[in-house]
């Protein structure tokens, strides 16, 4: 019989000790055990008497729990039931001792493909969007004159994704995400060194290598944080002494332009809006009113 890769964590979980002399079993039980970091199954739950014991003697005066099931303390969850199975007929002064398992498997990471995003706002630019036209049409008349029903229609659409791809790439290029401007480079390097020790609490297998990734993480965040106040500070006195230098030389657009970045006010549109209807309501209100003389 072949032991197969799920049989050998059983083999290795559990053991059945069977004590054919009650004198001292406990002790020893409970001292291998301990010695061991097992636990006995069969305290663990709930049962009648009937369905704890595990031998009766022959003259049927005695009964005793002598067989168990111990299983190791990192899988004690995994254990969800002991009992005595009475009715099965093993010719044998001993009942049969059922242990059920549940195993909790670790889930399989999924590889996550970041997409990077095209920057199709160039688009919006005269010359850009030509040269965008011009080269993707270069690149089509090279595979116009392919015939579909020879060519297999995946080879096609292989060919003209990757057209479309290459000319975006060449000529548009990928999205920059804007950072935050007050924030210096070491700030940002010390961003991505937190960012690694994150990953670390989160590939971290024991309680000891997590421990000891979550005190790194700690002291990252610390120095990000504390890197982060420094340079607001730094850059809102950099803002005041640029305001101070506009108002002294009478610059008004540089001293309100300066002002609004310090206040982090923005301009509301929908308040806007909403004064355009009103006025173009009391406008048609007004309309009517006149046409309404008129008739009268």
């Amino acid at each position: 019989m072949k032991i197969q890769k799920s049989d050998i964590l059983i083999v290795h979980c559990f053991m059945i000790i069977r004590y054919k002399e009650c004198t001292n079993a406990n002790i020893e039980l409970n001292d291998f055990c301990a010695t061991n970091n097992l636990v006995i199954g069969g305290t663990l739950f709930k049962h009648k008497n009937c369905h704890k014991v595990t031998w009766v003697s022959p003259a049927g005066n005695a009964e005793n729990q002598i067989d168990h099931i111990t299983i190791s303390q990192r899988w004690r969850s995994s254990l969800q039931d002991v009992r005595v199975k009475r009715g099965a007929d093993a010719a044998s002064d001993h009942h049969l001792v059922i242990g059920s398992i549940k195993m909790k498997l670790l889930a399989q990471k999924k590889s996550v493909v970041k997409r990077r995003k095209f920057n199709v706002g160039k688009l919006k630019i005269p010359n850009i969007r030509e040269e965008f036209q011009i080269s993707l049409q270069n690149r089509f008349s090279a595979i116009s004159d392919l015939d579909i029903e020879e060519n297999d229609i995946n080879n096609t659409w292989e060919q003209t994704k990757n057209v479309i791809l290459e000319t975006c790439e060449e000529t548009l290029g990928y999205m920059q995400y804007k950072r935050k401007n007050w924030m210096s480079d070491n700030t940002w390097v010390k961003v991505e060194e937190r960012r690694k020790a994150k990953e670390k609490v989160l590939n971290a297998t024991t309680r000891q290598q997590k421990r000891q990734t979550q005190d790194l993480y700690r002291e990252k965040d610390k120095e990000v944080k504390k890197n982060c106040k420094q340079d607001k500070r730094n850059y809102v006195e950099q803002l005041a002494q640029e305001a101070e230098i506009a108002c002294s030389k009478g610059d008004i657009k540089s001293l309100y332009n300066t002002t609004k970045q310090l206040s982090g006010r923005r301009s509301n549109s929908n308040a806007t809006g909403h004064d355009k209807q009103t006025v173009t309501s009391s406008k048609d209100v007004n309309t009517q009113q006149v046409s309404v003389d008129d008739s009268l």
